[in-house]
This record gives C-alpha cells, sequence and structure tokens, in this order.
C-alpha cells in the first residue's frame, strides 16, 4: 500500500499527514456538518488500520483516545497507514446524544445506503472512504447513558487471527459476542477483515484508566500486526486475558431506589447479594441476587430504576479466581503507569523557547584540561547517580515487598471478614430458616384449628339439617293426620248424604204409593157410584 491514498477527493502520499473533512449534512441553519478523518502514512508500506470513535454521539472516551493516538512520537516508524476518525456521529456529538437526529442508531444501520435515511448515509460514508481502504478495524466505546463498563473486548474468537489481535490488545477480559445485525462489526466482518470493539468506561464522562487502557492497547495491535517495531523497553504483561464463556445482565426484581454494593471488576459468587432495592419510606427492601459466579463487567450508575431496568453485568470464565487475578494485574499495571508526554503534531519535539530576558550567547572554547575534568567529574556523578538509583531501587523494592506483605494482611483480615460476615449471614439464614419454620407451624396449627372448626360448623349443620328433616317429618304426619281426618269427613258427609238420599226416596216413594192408594180408592168409588147410577136407570 505505498500508492497515493485518496479519500474524499484528497490524495495523501506515503510519509504524509492529513486531515480529511468529509461532508455529511448541512443544519438547517446551513452550517455544514463534516465527519473528519485523520490520515497517518509511513514511509514503507504496510497494513492499513482504522480506528473509529463516536459511533454513538455520547461515547467520549474514544474521542480522547484517538485524539492521544495520532500525537504518539511513536508513529514516526509507522509502516502502513492509520485511518483515524475521531467522531463519526458528529451530529450526536454536538448534541450530546447516542443518536443521530432522525433518531436512528447508527450501530444498527450499517452498511448504510447513499440515498436512505441520514443515519444510513452517514453509515455508507464511513464504509466507503474509510472502511473499504483498510485491512483491519478496532472500534471504540463505552457503556450506554447511566451505564459504565470494565474495559474489555469483544469480538468473533472463533477467528484465529481476531483472536490474536485481542489477546494482542491486553484488556484484562475478552468477550466471544455474536455480531449485531447492522452494526459496523458486522458490516466489516462480512468484508473478510478482523475487527476488535473495545468498550471502557460511561456515555458522556472520561474515564483515565479506560483511555489508557484503549491507548495501549491500539499500540499493541499495530505491533502485532507490524505496523510498529516491538518495543524493547515495554513491559511483558503479567497475565493474559481471558474470555468470557457468557454474560448476563441481573435486571431489577422491583421498581425502586438501588444502593449497590459491588463495583465494577468484582468477583462475585452466585447468591451473593449486589445491591439493595427500597422504597422511598424505607419500609420495603429487595435484595438483588447474582444468578451465576463471575466478575462484574458493567453497571448502572443512576440509581432510579424500575423493574426489569439492567443493573450488573456478570461474565462467566471457566476460572473465575484467574480472571480476578488478571483483572488486578491489568489495573495495578494502568495505574501505575506515567501517560507519555505528547508530541507536537509534526512529531517532532519542540525545543523551549528562551524567556525574553535572556541573551541566548554562543558556547565558549573550553580547554582540553578542563574537557578531562569535566568528563571525570561527569563520570563520577554519573557513578553516584547509578549508585543512588540503585540505592532507590533498593528502596523501592523494599517498600513494594512491604506494600504486598501489607496487601496481604489487608487480603487476609478481608478473608476473615469476609468468612465473619458468611458466618453472620449463616446464623441469621439459620434464624430466618427457624422463624420461617415456626411461622409454618403456627399457620399449620391455625390450619388445623380452622379445619376443625369447620369441621364442628359441618357437624352443627348436619345437626340442624337432621332437626330440619324430623321437623319436615312430623309435619308431614301432621298433614297425613289432617287428611285422614278430611278424608273421614268427606266420608261421613258422603255418607250422611246417602242416608238422606235413601229418606228422600223412601218419603217419595210411600208419596206415591200413598197417591197411588188414593188413586185407587177413588177409582174403585167411582165405579161403585157408575154402577149406583146405572141400577137406577
Amino acid at each position: 500500500m505505498g500508492d497515493a491514498l485518496k479519500i474524499g477527493g484528497v490524495e495523501v502520499q506515503p510519509g504524509e499527514r492529513a486531515t480529511i473533512d468529509l461532508p455529511v449534512a448541512r443544519l438547517y441553519t446551513h452550517t455544514p456538518m463534516t465527519m473528519p478523518v485523520q490520515v497517518v502514512r509511513g514511509q514503507e508500506p504496510g497494513p492499513r488500520l482504522f480506528v473509529t470513535a463516536g459511533v454513538h454521539g455520547d461515547e467520549l472516551n474514544g474521542v480522547e483516545v484517538v485524539r492521544r493516538l495520532v500525537r504518539l512520537p511513536e508513529l514516526a516508524g509507522l509502516k502502513g497507514d492509520l485511518l483515524a476518525v475521531p467522531m463519526v456521529n458528529v451530529l450526536g456529538f454536538i448534541a450530546h446524544s447516542r443518536y443521530l437526529p432522525d433518531r436512528r442508531d447508527l450501530n444498527r444501520s450499517f452498511p448504510g445506503t447513499k440515498k436512505g435515511s441520514l443515519t444510513a448515509q452517514l453509515a455508507n460514508l464511513l464504509m466507503e472512504e474509510v472502511v473499504e481502504h483498510a485491512t483491519h478495524g478496532v472500534d471504540l466505546h463505552t457503556g450506554g447513558l447511566h451505564r459504565t463498563n470494565l474495559p474489555h473486548v469483544r469480538a468473533r474468537l472463533a477467528d484465529p487471527e481476531t483472536r490474536r489481535l485481542a489477546v494482542a490488545f491486553g484488556a484484562p477480559v475478552m468477550v466471544d459476542a455474536d455480531v449485531r445485525d447492522g452494526s459496523l462489526r458486522q458490516a466489516v466482518i462480512e468484508r473478510g477483515k478482523p475487527m476488535l470493539l473495545y468498550e471502557g468506561g460511561e456515555a458522556l464522562r472520561f474515564d483515565e484508566l479506560a483511555i489508557r487502557a484503549g491507548v495501549r492497547g491500539i499500540l499493541a495491535v499495530m505491533r502485532a500486526i507490524g505496523m510498529l517495531a516491538p518495543d524493547p523497553d515495554a513491559p511483558r504483561p503479567r497475565k493474559e486475558p481471558v474470555a468470557a464463556r457468557s454474560t448476563l445482565w441481573m435486571r431489577a426484581p422491583v421498581s425502586g431506589i438501588l444502593r449497590a454494593t459491588v463495583g465494577l471488576g468484582a468477583r462475585v459468587r452466585k447468591g451473593d447479594v449486589l445491591g439493595v432495592l427500597g422504597d422511598l419510606y424505607g419500609e420495603h427492601e429487595e435484595p438483588v441476587h447474582a444468578s451465576h459466579s463471575g466478575i462484574v463487567i458493567g453497571r448502572i450508575q443512576l440509581p432510579l430504576v424500575h423493574r426489569g431496568d439492567a443493573l450488573f453485568h456478570i461474565a462467566r470464565f471457566a476460572r473465575t479466581k484467574s480472571a480476578a487475578s488478571t483483572l488486578a494485574s491489568f489495573h495495578a499495571a494502568l495505574e501505575a503507569e506515567v501517560p507519555p508526554e505528547e508530541a507536537p503534531r509534526n512529531g517532532k519535539p519542540e525545543a523551549p523557547a528562551p524567556a525574553a530576558d535572556k541573551v541566548v550567547a554562543p558556547a565558549p572554547v573550553v580547554a582540553k584540561a578542563e574537557k578531562n575534568e569535566k568528563a571525570e567529574k561527569s563520570d563520577k556523578a554519573e557513578k553516584g547517580d547509578k549508585a543512588e538509583k540503585s540505592d532507590k531501587a533498593d528502596k523501592a523494592d523494599k517498600a513494594d515487598k512491604a506494600d504486598k506483605a501489607d496487601k496481604a494482611d489487608k487480603a487476609d483480615k478481608a478473608d476473615k471478614a469476609d468468612k465473619a460476615d458468611k458466618a453472620d449471614k449463616a446464623d441469621k439464614a439459620d434464624k430466618a430458616d427457624k422463624a420461617d419454620k415456626a411461622d409454618k407451624a403456627d399457620k399449620a396449627d391455625k390450619a388445623d384449628k380452622a379445619d376443625k372448626a369447620d369441621k364442628a360448623d359441618k357437624a352443627d349443620k348436619a345437626d340442624k339439617a337432621d332437626k330440619a328433616d324430623k321437623a319436615d317429618k312430623a309435619d308431614k304426619a301432621d298433614k297425613a293426620d289432617k287428611a285422614d281426618k278430611a278424608d273421614k269427613a268427606d266420608k261421613a258427609e258422603k255418607a250422611d248424604k246417602a242416608d238422606k238420599a235413601e229418606k228422600a226416596e223412601k218419603a217419595d216413594k210411600a208419596e206415591k204409593n200413598g197417591k197411588a192408594e188414593e188413586k185407587a180408592r177413588s177409582g174403585a168409588s167411582s165405579r161403585v157410584q157408575a154402577e149406583g147410577d146405572k141400577g137406577k136407570k
């Protein structure tokens, strides 16, 4: 890659530096907006690495990482090319926002299109003008709003070259992460280019350790791919980064105010209390427990949470103790590191300007004997300086050992305190278990009494039902007796009526017989009279 490199219509020759402003869009105030690309080309050909920051406009640590990176004097010996974009999402950066004005997430919009939404066009611009020219990539991120991340690398570790670069980067934790649809990492991997995603710190905040780790990691990657010569004075890493088997967020079981009890990098065991959620009045508290053992690589910073909010991000490892040791070593190295003095833009140190009232005179001529005397004094001073440095080194070593002993003593005390705390928790758990059992026994006793009362109530109801049944039977018997009496009365009435009818019939017959007899007598009398009349005639 020794030919001229053309980005945004600007050609940059080997050995040159250039800052190229790629047009993005104008604001509605007619103000032009551009995406800056800083190009640093080595004299000799080699790999071409792109480094992007600010894909999410509120993630600032990467901006500072790129600013420090491009000013390092080590780039004077660069082979190949560095394409650094300190702020991809310039519109979100101005608004302190993760998103672009169209409310789209740029890291879900790659590879983009030339004629789509503003977000899609910006994604396409980065891909065509920067990524297309590169052989390798590093994308810099932080946690989201009110969330902070432990420095770690996310990559496709199944790819041997990507894994090699992830190990070289030197972050304490590597996460074998699947790519997200529409992410820059997915678009780059689909073009067959190894890429790392570095996470560290919180949105809208600078985190010095995360920034140092980012600068150091990118330099290590550049050395690993041959862009920079190996640093003979660089300390060998005490521990190799460890790969997480998986990660999982612990979410809020209820809404409330969070009091976190663990920080980033804390080693936790399954069941440990990570924090406590309480209400406004202190009447109810709900602990947040770790569902598995691991290292806390992310956590929420805002104490006001709703049910279901992500609170603690835990990475699981095959050997959690080893991961914790690696993390401790990483932090110790970064905290002890003195940030290198930043070089001027041309990469050459500038001589301090003389004071206004100081006259710079030409160097005087010195006699040979005077030179020898000075050389002897210089030699003695150098030996004295070496002895002093040796003495200081010895004292520093003793101080370091004393410090380690002190730390070991503190660790031992912390371990004892931890054991005492666990014993106290176990005692409380035992008491709680007993209280729970007593509560259950009390509930069982109450349930037994309730059962007996229920049975007594049922017996009382059965007795009442039996009495009601008997009363019903007595009522029915009474009604049957009355019916029998009514039936007898009815029969008596009928008999009386029959008797009266019989008497009436007899009287009627007697009347009829009397009338017949009277008629017969009347007829006989008539016959006698008639016969008498015939005799007279």
